[in-house]
């Protein structure tokens, strides 16, 4: 509780008057009917509350108040005569309606025998009319633009609250995405720009260090609101959402700015060529480091916990140990392959703390994957032009649920060389989207592989940054 009180005294009204030892009945203060007592306050403004005393006559106003929220500034009451006036400063982010009380008490200082007065005044503090405030339980979290977004900072998909004293933006795919950020109290609220869709990742810190990563997907639409479903033989339904994770919409255009991600981690790197940007808008760059000098500076069998505080780090991966090019072992040890095999829910089928799909999705697994294959489904190839393997864009599927696009948006490679939409005269990019199933007895991952000649699930070495096509829980 705050409390101020000061004093005033005032002219006297009764002038020649001699002081005598009788003392005179001069009635008690009071505050007017006309008094207003209810007052509406928004995030970072300042009102003025203003009251006058009825009766002073030759009294001396001091007043006292009390604030029930410490969150709200007020000023000492400034007293001219009978009135007087103070400010109330509401903090630069309110997350919900909130009913405050100031009690503010008149005396007057010069007549003991005058009675206390006492007036409370409401004021109701109001969120911004674009607040959008969520909980969910997710490391990426799905926003219109223009929106205030305040949510708790979950570890993934658990009922665990990141323990964090400060949040940055790491990156954004547009420049003014995302204009400000803030702690309020164990939350995070992140400011979005109105009519830019895109992405940006949303570090929290503790004492300096990065604790925890959040994906903020911005969208015009809804991807879960026309879903690709297929059911296999044994009777499980799956349902995919409308694009890959990161695309800002489902066609090719939109699909550009889909995400890539190294099998079992959760950060998301930005699509293909494009820049990324601070909150000032200047353009960073990613670093590049080896697994296999990581793990021998470093003696680490895998580098899994390394990778989750640097971001915006890829890592170049060999094959001299593995057989295939992996980011995240440089040995044949099954036993520890084994270990992480569970990082996307391959083993449990659930879904991980380091799942990177929005709530109520997940990485699809190997069997999922299927749907794109199956006897009931219709592959039909896609390209900008009229000539077959010229500007290959994508597979388009379709069954009796409907019909989805997969780009060809290409992959980053081992050596972390983008390969792109279209690369010369006979190569071209592919269309690839992560499984959650981990093939250890062959040192690999899987994933759903779709060329200008085929479209299947496939095995893939862990290496490479690919796409994901979340399906639903």
């Amino acid at each position: 509780m705050k409390k101020f009180q000061f004093g005033f005294l005032a002219a006297s009204l009764l002038l020649g008057l001699s002081l005598s030892s009788c003392k005179k009945d001069i009635g008690q203060i009071s505050f007017p009917e006309t008094t207003i007592d209810t007052y509406e306050i928004a995030a970072g403004q300042t009102i003025e509350i203003s009251m006058a005393v009825d009766n002073l006559q030759d009294g001396e106003i001091s007043v006292s108040a009390e604030m029930d929220n410490a969150d709200y500034a007020f000023t000492l009451p400034v007293i001219e005569g009978n009135t007087f006036k103070m400010n109330v400063t509401a903090p630069e982010f309110i997350k919900e309606e909130t009913v405050l009380t100031l009690l503010i008490e008149v005396t007057d200082a010069l007549h003991a025998e005058r009675d206390k007065i006492s007036r409370t005044v409401t004021i109701t503090a109001k969120p911004e009319a674009n607040l959008f405030r969520i909980a969910q339980k997710a490391n990426c979290i799905i926003s219109e633009p223009g929106k205030i977004v305040c949510f708790k900072p979950f570890k993934g998909n658990s009922d665990d609250i990141i323990d964090f004293d400060s949040v940055n933006l790491i990156w954004q795919d547009k420049q003014n995405l995302v204009s400000k950020m803030i702690k309020s109290d164990n939350e995070i609220a992140v400011w979005l720009a109105d009519g830019v869709c895109g992405n940006a990742l949303v570090g929290a810190f503790k004492d300096g260090a990065l604790a925890w990563t959040y994906h903020l997907w911005v969208l015009n639409d809804n991807p879960a609101a026309s879903l690709y479903e297929y059911t296999n033989g044994d009777g499980v339904k799956f349902s995919f959402i409308d694009r890959n994770l990161g695309a800002t919409a489902a066609d090719s255009e939109g699909s550009a700015s889909c995400l890539y991600y190294y099998w079992g981690n959760r950060h998301p790197y930005a699509g293909g060529e494009s820049t990324v940007y601070d909150i000032e808008g200047n353009a960073l760059d990613y670093t590049k480091e080896e697994t296999s000098v990581i793990c021998s500076e470093n003696s680490l069998d895998d580098i899994f916990e390394y990778s989750l505080t640097r971001p915006m780090t890829y890592f170049a991966s060999n094959s001299n140990k593995t057989g295939n090019y992996e980011w995240l072992f440089i040995h044949k040890d099954a036993a520890k392959w084994e270990e992480k095999a569970d990082l996307w829910g391959g083993v449990s089928g659930s879904k991980s703390i380091y799942d990177p799909c929005p709530e109520g999705y997940k990485v699809p697994s190997f069997a999922a994957v299927d749907a794109f294959k199956a006897a009931n489904t219709t592959q039909e190839k896609k390209y900008n032009g009229e000539v077959a393997n010229k500007n290959f864009i994508g597979w388009q599927f379709t069954n009796e649920s409907g019909s989805t696009f997969f780009p060809a948006t290409g992959d980053f490679n081992n050596a972390v060389k983008f390969e792109a939409f279209y690369n010369g005269e006979n190569t071209f990019p592919t269309a690839y989207i992560w499984a959650a199933d981990m093939q250890v007895a062959n040192f690999r991952a899987t994933c759903f592989k779709g060329t200008p000649s085929s479209a299947a699930p496939a095995g893939q070495p862990m290496g490479y940054a690919l796409n994901i096509r979340c399906v639903k829980e």
